[in-house]
This record gives structure tokens, sequence and C-alpha cells, in this order.
């Protein structure tokens, strides 16, 4: 005869294990910036950083399917750091909102070195760099630029700005020494990006007044 079934007490409902916190994107983010300032660009794994925040790649691939989107954010989250607001460039004239935007631009890239080889890896396109662009660009037409005018002004000026970012990041790359009997001391970095950008804006002042006449 077949055993009579063994009688199961009741158990409840399955208990649930604790899984891992979850993690705010925002701590995820900030970490990898963190990560980038500390070790450099190459550096920035979904790996190193699960390591980094305690986790696992597959809490991270939650959020980010793979580094390109991460890099994406990080980025982002440097020109957060611009905090351009709306009241920011009010009133201000074109020439002196770009000065502003520039500086701005280039203090994030200084206060973030190493990672200034991230935006090298594709045109930052997040929503609080489209939101610096837009502004710089509203800026731009509200003196009378043309659109297409104004697009290769921020283009030209925020690679510029890139540019000067990327040298920053070279093992704080040394001033231009002076010339042997030259009474000219060394310039900094900070310098010749402040010269360059002046004269840039100096002679986009010259060709927007001849555009404004041929008109």
């Amino acid at each position: 005869m077949p055993n009579p079934p063994r009688h199961r007490p009741d158990s409840g409902p399955p208990v649930r294990r604790p899984g891992r916190p979850k993690l705010p994107i925002e701590r995820i983010v900030g970490t990898a910036l963190l990560l980038v300032d500390e070790s450099g660009a190459d550096a920035l794994t979904l790996r190193s950083l699960a390591a980094r925040l305690g986790s696992s790649t597959a809490t991270l691939y939650r959020h980010f399917p793979g580094r390109d989107e991460l890099v994406r954010a990080v980025v982002d989250s440097m020109f957060a750091e611009v905090a351009l607001t709306e009241q920011s460039l009010a009133g201000m004239h074109w020439d002196a909102a770009l000065l502003d935007v520039a500086g701005r631009m280039f203090d994030v890239l200084e206060r973030h070195r190493k990672a200034a080889p991230l935006l090298l890896e594709e045109w930052p396109t997040g929503t609080h760099a489209v939101m610096v662009r837009e502004m710089c660009l509203s800026a731009l037409r509200a003196s009378g630029f043309e659109p297409g005018e104004a697009v290769r002004v921020y283009a030209t000026v925020a690679r510029f700005v890139l540019g000067f970012g990327v040298q920053a990041s070279a093992a704080r790359l040394a001033p231009v020494p002076s010339m042997p009997g030259s009474s000219i001391g060394s310039v900094a970095l900070k310098e010749e990006f402040e010269y360059g950008l002046h004269l840039m804006v100096d002679g986009l002042r010259i060709r927007h007044g001849r555009l404004q006449v041929d008109a």
C-alpha cells in the first residue's frame, strides 16, 4: 500500500531575503565622477564603479546599459555645475554672456581636470548640457545673431574651452616658460585661456558688427 502523505506544517508565506538596497542614480553618478577625479577617465568602468559603491554590475546595468550611457550622465553632471539659471544671463550683452558661460565651463573643467577627456568621447547631449547651450544661443539670438551663426559661435567657443580643459588634465600642465633673455615671465594656463577667449570675443564683435552693417 502507498505510504500516506506526510503532514507538512503550515510554514506561511515564503520569507523574502533582503536584497541589496537600491542605489539612487545621483549617488551612482556622483561616485563615478569622484572615481574619475581620483584615477582618471580610463579608470571608469561599470566593474570599478560597482566595487567603489559596494554593489554589483547588475545593479548598475538597471540604470546604464553600458559605459557610454554612464559617461553621458557623468558629463552632464559636470554641466550641472556650470550652474546657469534663467536669471544668470538676463540683461547681459551677448559678449558678456559668452565670456561668463565660457568662464564657468572652464572652471568646472579645472575642478575636474581628469574628467575632461570624457568630453572627447562624444558631444554632450544631456539635459544640463542642452540647457547651457540653449541659454547661450538665446543670448546670441537676442543680440541679432542669425540661428546658424549663433550655433557656430557657441560650438567654436565650447570647443575652445574643451581644448584648454584637456590641456589642464595633462598632469597639471606647467605654465609656458619664459624665453631665454626675455623679460616676460611664464604664462599660466588660466591666463592663456582668458587671453585667448577675449581675443575670440573681440573678433566676434568685429565680425558681428560687419554682418549687421551688411544686413
